[in-house]
């Protein structure tokens, strides 16, 4: 199975700030550890190409391939293994960080969206009141 995506929903997302308007795009595990690739970056000001200022991000197009085996097999000696890894089993994925692939065509990316910290650590909120369930981060 092949997929080529533009990595954009089939529907309207409004423009957003992962943290806040006029907060930054790190969590303070981040900021304090030194790990964080945005630090002068302000959400709600011109970052430039995806952000409009005192609106928020907008969905960028961004080209990905993916290439997916068909029958999987997670009874293997070798599994677990590592879930970011596409190569041992056979696949193949143009953006590293992509678990797996919706059937819209959307990178569904694991526990880096929140800081590969856990989501009430990250102070993330859930808004449509859910629950995370565990180990997911």
């Amino acid at each position: 199975r092949y997929i080529t995506t533009n990595n954009v929903p089939d529907y309207y997302v409004n423009p957003y700030c992962p943290i806040g308007m006029g907060y930054g795009y790190c969590v303070p595990q981040e900021i304090e550890q030194g790990t964080c690739p945005f630090l002068n970056l302000t959400c709600g000001a011109d970052n430039g190409h995806g952000s409009i200022p005192n609106v928020g991000d907008i969905w960028v197009p961004l080209k990905s391939t993916y290439k997916i085996i068909l029958k999987g097999n997670p009874t293997r000696s070798d599994r677990p293994g590592d879930m970011y890894d596409a190569e041992t089993v056979g696949s193949f994925k143009s953006q590293g960080p992509v678990a797996a692939v919706a059937m819209n065509g959307i990178g569904i990316q694991g526990p880096n969206d929140a800081g590969d910290v856990s989501i009430d650590e990250a102070g993330f909120q859930l808004t449509c009141g859910g629950h995370v369930t565990p180990p997911l981060a």
